[in-house]
Order: structure tokens, then sequence, then C-alpha cells
């Protein structure tokens, strides 16, 4: 899915950077912020879900959140059906 989504999208991104394992900047906008966003969501972690929410939505916007979200949540649930197989 990534791997297609950067091939039509055009531009360089380096995936280390939303892991913490990048040696050079990332062109992903707010990476780091992200990542916290991604981490918060596996941890269950709902005030820092709710907390991070905003911060997204305040420097990428509305609709960047809501796709941070759906996301996040698409790879939670790929990871849920793949252990139960």
């Amino acid at each position: 899915m990534l791997r297609e989504s950067v091939n039509t999208s055009g531009q360089n991104y380096e995936f280390k950077a939303v892991t913490g394992m990048a040696e050079t900047e990332s062109d992903i906008p707010e990476a780091a912020l992200l990542a916290d966003f991604a981490e918060a969501v596996v941890n269950r972690d709902a005030t820092t879900i709710d907390q991070l929410r905003a911060q997204i939505v305040e420097r990428l916007g509305e609709a960047e959140a809501v796709d941070a979200a759906a996301i996040a949540a698409a790879f939670h649930g790929f990871v849920r059906v793949a252990d139960s197989t």
C-alpha cells in the first residue's frame, strides 16, 4: 500500500523518519507528530491520542487528521487480522 501511494505521488519519502531511524530529513510533513500519533493509537492511549489529534488538526488541517486516523486504524486492523490467522 505505501509503495504504491508513493509511486503515484511522485515525491521522495524516507519511511525510516516515521520510526525515528532516519539519517536525513523527511519529505513527510510533521513526521514525528504522525509517528507519535500512531504510537498512541497502538498503545490505546486515549488522552495522548486526543492531544495529538488536536495538534495534527492545528498543524496539518482537519482532512489530514482524518487521513492520519484512518491510516492508523487500518494498519492496526491489518495486524489484528494477521494475528488471528
